[in-house]
């Protein structure tokens, strides 16, 4: 009797640990599709906004050194 309670608690650990070693995979999967994921909106965030930034920087050059000029053509 005991014996046999014995064989059966031990089928069901082994169940335990096929089932916990394939959780692990499961999760990684969803942990893989995040971090593609994540890395795409970051790529796409990253893109704009430094072409924002050079577009902002372009602009504001370009507007300070006709001001310059302005004022050299005033001086002379």
């Amino acid at each position: 009797m005991s014996q046999e309670s014995f064989s059966s608690y031990s089928s069901q650990k082994f169940l335990v640990q096929v089932f916990s070693h394939q959780q692990p995979l499961v999760q990684q999967s969803a942990q893989q599709s995040t971090a593609q994921h994540f890395t795409a909106q970051q790529f796409i965030s990253q893109q704009s906004t430094a072409q924002q930034f050079t577009a902002q920087q372009f602009i504001s050059q370009q507007s300070a050194s006709q001001q310059f000029a302005s004022q050299q053509s005033a001086f002379q």
